[in-house]
């Protein structure tokens, strides 16, 4: 089912490109309080603009399509309801319309194929749709053991500190896209990170064209150690102001991850890119960009044994002053 597909541009729609297929049902998640009663968004007697979404219904049965958060307890009791309407394998979507999500305990991800979608955009950094952890969570969003091919995307994540935006475990063929991680709002914690595989091997995970942005020492924005097959793409890895200790952990069971065509840059500094300890077939880095000084690039990465567990390829840096393009970067 098209969500105003037929209004986007091509850029836009190329981006989506099979994400709003006419497969599989669509249910609305509403934030309640995005607009107030007087402005009409939505209304106790549903009688506001995007209550009419109600209309979606499918058949005589009058399932639930629409989970407005004002309906429940908790912002984590309407995610969860949401969630829990859906159908395994059928690439169910839970469409989070504009406004802001507060859980304040963990979303369960827990149906196979199913897609937690905002509205699609040209830049992350203008998602419509943000899910703020609060309060003492460790994961806001977790996905259990065994549910596969679950798809994030076109949101924003604003973690709490010493929390998870997303747990993986042994949840193979991870989708996340078009994300925006923000971390303006915690405190200073290297254990705020932003999305963690453990516990299990996740099997080729993919995370495209999202942005992971720290303005004080936060942790990993990637924990990456119990994945296989992982592949990271475009993605912009911003440190403003401050620096960033570790931006990407390895471990000695990753392995083949690749990252491709990133960036690594912003007004602050990096401690240690890539940290990682020994091992075969970990890591390789090919096509990226480290906006930095040649002698900071010696802590692009740290704790590997280079002639096996991590490569690189046409990785440059700036701050040379020699001329255009930076210089080729070594591992150290």
């Amino acid at each position: 089912m098209s969500v105003g597909y037929a209004n986007l541009d091509s850029h836009v729609k190329g981006l989506i490109n099979g994400n709003y297929p006419d497969q599989g049902q669509v249910h609305y998640m509403v934030d309640s309080n995005f607009r107030t009663a007087a402005q009409g968004w939505s209304k106790a007697d549903r009688t506001g603009p995007l209550d009419l979404y109600e209309a979606r219904k499918a058949g005589s049965g009058g399932a639930q399509y629409v989970f407005r958060t004002g309906d429940y307890g908790t912002d984590t009791l309407a995610m969860q309801a949401g969630v829990d309407a859906l159908v395994d394998f059928r690439g169910d979507i839970l469409f989070l319309t504009p406004g802001s999500y507060n859980p304040l305990t963990a979303v369960l991800l827990n149906a196979s194929s199913m897609r937690l979608l905002g509205p699609p955009v040209r830049k992350v950094r203008n998602s419509r749709s943000t899910i703020t952890s609060t309060g003492g969570l460790t994961n806001t969003l977790d996905i259990p053991s065994g549910i596969d091919d679950v798809e994030i995307g076109f949101v924003q994540l604003i973690p709490v500190t010493t929390g998870n935006s997303i747990r993986a475990v042994a949840a193979d063929n991870l989708f996340i896209h078009n994300v925006f991680w923000n971390t303006t709002l915690p405190a200073v914690s290297t254990g705020t990170q932003g999305i963690v595989f453990e516990t299990t091997s996740s099997l080729y995970p993919e995370i495209l064209d999202c942005e992971w942005l720290t303005i004080v020492g936060m942790g990993e924005a990637m924990e990456i150690g119990l994945t296989d097959n992982l592949y990271v793409a475009r993605n912009r890895f911003i440190s403003d102001a401050s620096t960033w200790a570790n931006v990407v952990l390895t471990a000695a069971t990753t392995l083949h991850a690749h990252f491709h065509e990133c960036y690594f840059g912003g007004r602050g500094a990096f401690t240690n890119v890539f940290t990682g300890v020994a091992g075969a077939d970990q890591l390789v880095v090919t096509d990226s960009y480290l906006d930095g000084t040649a002698a900071a690039f010696s802590a692009f990465e740290t704790g590997f044994d280079a002639t096996t567990a991590i490569d690189i390829a046409e990785v440059y840096i700036t701050g040379d002053a020699t001329g255009q393009g930076g210089v080729l970067g070594t591992l150290t």
